[in-house]
């Protein structure tokens, strides 16, 4: 419980919030519910600029460090695109296989389970990945990709990921060349991606680890708090669990009700959006695959509220407030109204606070709508406890 102290200073941000013209709805929700957030306390923050590690991308081929590149890109790329990737044998610049690293086969019970990388696709396609730092980029990922190609294997999409700066004309003209050509897609991902990943992504200790950075530079000072700490455990406990596939033979909806309690977690150890909304990603997959409406409408529910109260992503707010009405407003039951009630109140007062214009709120669709499910529910006879809601709105 919160002392004296704690909370008269949660009280006075409170108003704070609630009377300046600085309204942001994360530290409202912080002041309301600390108790949903990290209460751990970071002293310092890391020294490692943007400047810095870009001036570090720059010199990797004068110090020879080709192949250290090369490995922090096959693991950036486990994490960002794909995680079954197998590294190339043999010499070095692609070996036999022409190639930097590629996708192994993966089971779909298994791929369905990952919460980071872009989507499951990969489990069953084959992707193939060539790194490169060198500064003629151009010439180098039409060799590369020539390589890939004619190997005459199966690739459906080929990855290029260079530490220079490619143009977004350039590249993408290079992309629907060379995706012509062969006949396999081709993505180019240069030093932009890259420090989006390290930066935006929290990448920065994996960078540290593969490209031998100095780690006095980027570690952060940080004092785990006791609620985060129990939450760590947790949700290591959790994560274990749905990794065993033999686990949940049967009770598909107890993998997705963990899956949940994973991303609910992870929101309350404030990690890394990615690494949250992979989550709920994962979630809202294997939810939509057991097929129980109430369960995929709390799924979605908790990804609209943590879009709108954690993240401050309006426009992600209400796509996600268009799923869960779907859900709801056809289930007849009160307490999924209840639900969207809790979203609509939350997107009325977005549009009339002016932080979402009327073609993205929809609030007059949309009130109509709740309205209508109200009423169909209060004057459900077989279910009398719901008329209480017929007065809600």
């Amino acid at each position: 419980m919160q002392d004296r102290a704690t909370q008269s200073k949660s009280t006075t941000k409170l108003s704070e919030q609630l009377t300046g013209n600085t309204f942001r709805p994360s530290d409202f929700m912080r002041a309301r519910h600390p108790e949903l957030f990290s209460d751990s306390c970071v002293s310092s923050q890391p020294s490692l600029t943007k400047e810095v590690f870009e001036y570090h991308l720059e010199l990797l081929t004068s110090r020879k460090e080709e192949t250290i590149f090369e490995h922090f890109c096959r693991r950036l790329a486990e994490k960002e695109l794909c995680p079954n990737l197998a590294p190339q044998t043999g010499p070095t610049g692609g070996g036999d296989s022409k190639c930097d690293a590629e996708t192994y086969p993966v089971a779909q019970q298994i791929a369905l389970r990952w919460y980071e990388g872009q989507s499951s696709g990969e489990s069953l396609e084959r992707w193939a990945f060539a790194f490169s730092a060198k500064q003629e980029w151009r010439s180098k990922v039409r060799s590369d990709v020539k390589g890939i190609a004619e190997t005459g294997r199966s690739y459906t999409l080929i990855y290029f990921i260079t530490s220079r700066y490619a143009k977004d004309k350039t590249r993408a003209a290079l992309e629907d060349e060379l995706t012509r050509a062969y006949g396999i897609k081709v993505r180019i991902l240069d030093r932009s991606w890259i420090l989006k990943c390290v930066f935006e992504h929290n990448r920065l200790e994996l960078a540290v680890e593969t490209l031998n950075l100095d780690e006095t530079n980027v570690k952060s000072g940080k004092k785990i708090g006791p609620r985060d700490a129990r939450n760590t455990d947790k949700l290591r406990e959790v994560e274990e669990r749905i990794q065993d596939t033999e686990r949940y033979s049967g009770v598909e909806y107890q993998l997705a009700e963990d899956c949940l309690r994973a991303a609910l977690l992870a929101r309350a150890l404030e990690l890394p959006r990615v690494e949250i909304d992979g989550r709920f990603e994962r979630a809202d997959k294997i939810a939509r695959g057991v097929g129980h409406r109430q369960q995929q409408l709390r799924v979605v529910y908790n990804r609209a509220w943590t879009a709108y109260w954690w993240f401050e992503d309006i426009g992600e707010f209400s796509r996600l407030y268009g799923q869960v009405e779907l859900l709801a407003s056809t289930s007849g039951e009160a307490i999924d109204l209840e639900l969207l009630g809790n979203l609509w109140t939350v997107l009325h007062t977005s549009h009339s606070a002016g932080t979402l214009d009327d073609a993205a709120a929809d609030l007059k669709r949309r009130t109509a709508t709740l309205v209508t499910a109200l009423e169909q529910s209060a004057n459900d006879t077989s279910r009398p406890k719901d008329t209480l809601n017929k007065h809600c709105f």
